[in-house]
């Protein structure tokens, strides 16, 4: 994961009323929802608030070494 464009996406998150998140299943589905809050928790993680989805969640743990950069 590239962090710097990792780092500019979570200032631009919290600038941001909404912001959208995608994401790829491990059978190539692809899923977007939106997020309202953004933080960077590591140096490659982030973590974000009032975002609930199960399928997403389902899908994030199939395929957790995707690089969306």
């Amino acid at each position: 994961m590239n962090s710097k464009k990792l780092e500019r996406a979570i200032e631009l998150g919290k600038r941001l009323e909404h912001f959208f998140v995608d994401w790829v299943g491990s059978e190539g589905f692809p899923y977007m929802n939106s997020a309202r809050r953004i933080e960077q928790v590591a140096e490659n993680q982030f973590a974000v608030e009032e975002w609930i989805c199960p399928l997403t969640l389902k899908h994030l743990s199939e395929n957790s070494k995707r690089d969306p950069g």
